[in-house]
């Protein structure tokens, strides 16, 4: 439907630590669920931010991140 197309974003951003190993470090520890294991041996963190404008123009969005497979990870407090 391109009309449902013109109201809606969708949009993942992937993240990699820069060594292998790096994403265990204190600074990311509150990050610890979202970090997904690759191939590659690297971590990678894959966010996903979706908005959708309804007609009354107000906008809904709705944030995860997600698993090597691109399901919804279930993060406490996702909003904080």
């Amino acid at each position: 439907d391109i009309n449902g197309r013109e109201h809606h974003l969708h949009i993942i951003l992937t993240f990699r630590e820069s060594l292998p190993g790096r994403h265990r470090v204190r600074r990311y520890r509150p990050l610890e669920a979202c970090w997904t294991p690759c191939t590659d041996g690297y971590h990678r963190i894959f966010y996903r931010l979706e908005g959708e404008s309804a007609e009354d123009g107000s906008v809904m969005t709705l944030r995860s991140f997600l698993d090597k497979d691109g399901h919804p990870i279930d993060v406490e407090d996702i909003n904080d």
